[in-house]
């Protein structure tokens, strides 16, 4: 039994080592056709969005001149306001090579109005800087991170106070309720 077992691994290691092979030659033959790789010797498409870039592209002025401006232009949805809801919503866009914004979209949201929000603002903001590869201007797609948050939890005072009051009642009338029998031991 041990003799068939070590052949049947023997077998396997042999052929299969083969197998694993071609298809590793093979992943790098399709590796090295992708348009803008280093071991590519095509010249890059002129389409070519980059992630990462030798130097990102900048907001004029920089990050904090970014956050005034989204602070500064966001207005909270009333539909997001009323239901309470906050978080974070995150657009994707693409800087373009003269710095404008294309490609704008939402990534992942949290509805009620803020993520159609966040997308008009992004779509309003000014050239950026553009990113570069290199030492040549590239497209660079960007993903930015949106905070909605309402202050004091976006609840008005006497707001808190009914949802308090309703909350102690809930919990005054389950306390009141038949609880579960106990058995001993």
């Amino acid at each position: 039994m041990k003799i068939i077992q070590f052949t049947l691994l023997a077998f396997l290691f042999l052929f299969g080592r083969n197998t694993f092979a071609q298809n590793q030659s093979d992943t790098l033959q399709n590796i090295n056709s992708i348009p803008g790789n280093v071991n590519n010797t095509d010249s890059i498409p002129e389409d070519l969005i980059y992630t990462i870039s030798e130097l990102n592209p900048e907001f004029p002025g920089g990050e904090s001149e970014m956050y005034k401006f989204l602070g500064s232009n966001l207005n909270y949805p009333p539909d997001a306001r009323d239901k309470n809801i906050q978080g974070r919503v995150y657009i994707s866009f693409v800087v373009e090579t003269d710095g404008k914004i294309t490609h704008v979209k939402c990534l992942r949201g949290i509805g009620g109005g803020c993520d159609k929000e966040a997308i008009r603002v992004v779509k309003t903001m000014p050239n950026w800087t553009p990113g570069m590869q290199d030492g040549e201007v590239v497209r660079v797609r960007y993903n930015l991170p949106i905070v909605f948050k309402l202050q004091g939890g976006g609840r008005t005072k006497a707001q808190r106070k009914e949802d308090k009051k309703r909350k102690k009642e809930q919990e005054k009338k389950l306390m009141s309720s038949p609880t579960m029998e106990s058995f001993p031991g």
